[in-house]
């Protein structure tokens, strides 16, 4: 599979550029910020590829495709693994990373991770498939891996036009929906939800606001999605709820803002 990219990029100047490479569990996506220009300038993504094919599509494309082989300022791999959770700093254990996992997931064979953030109080622990780990680090140089939710985390705790209390639905075409809640700017929850049908979708939005003893007329609800489904049907039950919009000069002309995916947004306005 051949990628062209924009003639726009310098490929002699590759120190202006972060490649972030996205690999999720039916997908992956390659994507260029200019440094210089503070844009996203190229964004190629692929279709959902059946199961057990992502390893071996990406193989190929990274072999077809040289502009991936050379050396850029700063390569981020955004692991899409939906095998996660959330461990309070003050319990974390290195040595029990893969217990923490074992604890609420049948199957977690491959590369347990660990990820912390000084604006964190928790320690992200999340699974990666262990030939693709390996690959990864062959194949870049200059690599930093974080787990996808971690840059969208981070971006959304220091927004300053966010209230002190709010819900954040971040729903994908695919039907993979996520969900955080904040209070004083901190992360109360973070979950990840498989949502093939909307009245799914709808029952845990509505489980986790009630969980969360969220108000339905005092506190937020912020919802990121491609169609409007989801929000038209939660306002009848949750007075405040908003769209919620990234800035947009981190575009470029030539990318549609909801062409990527929040985690590679919330990356760069975050971590570049």
């Amino acid at each position: 599979m051949k990628i062209t990219i924009p003639e726009t990029i310098d490929l002699q100047k590759t120190e202006n550029y972060i490649l972030t490479v996205a690999v999720y569990p039916n997908r992956f996506s390659f994507s260029f910020f200019d440094c210089e220009k503070g844009t996203f300038c190229f964004f190629f993504q692929t279709e959902e590829l059946p199961d057990n094919a992502v390893f071996s599509v990406f193989k190929e494309v990274l072999f077809a495709n040289d502009f991936l082989s050379l050396s850029y300022k700063k390569v981020y791999i955004i692991n899409g693994s939906y095998t996660f959770t959330y461990i309070p700093e003050s319990l974390f254990e290195e040595k029990d990373t893969r217990t923490y996992l074992n604890f609420l997931f049948k199957d977690n064979s491959g590369k347990i991770l660990s990820e912390r953030e000084d604006a964190f109080e928790f320690v992200i622990v999340h699974a990666i498939q262990e030939d693709i780990y390996e690959f990864l680090l062959r194949s870049f140089v200059n690599v930093h891996i974080v787990h996808y939710t971690a840059p969208i985390i981070h971006f959304l705790q220091h927004h300053s036009l966010l209230p002190m209390q709010y819900m954040v639905i971040n729903k994908s075409s695919s039907g993979e929906m996520d969900i955080f809640c904040f209070s004083d700017r901190q992360l109360l929850l973070g979950n990840h939800f498989h949502v093939p049908v909307l009245k799914e979708a709808i029952y845990h939005s509505l489980f986790v606001w009630q969980q969360m003893n969220l108000n339905k007329k005092e506190d937020s609800l912020f919802i990121v999605e491609r169609d409007s489904e989801l929000t038209d049907s939660l306002k009848s039950h949750i007075r405040q709820i908003d769209a919620f919009h990234l800035p947009k000069g981190i575009f470029s002309d030539s990318i549609r803002a909801q062409e990527i995916p929040l985690e590679i947004s919330c990356l760069a306005l975050s971590y570049f």
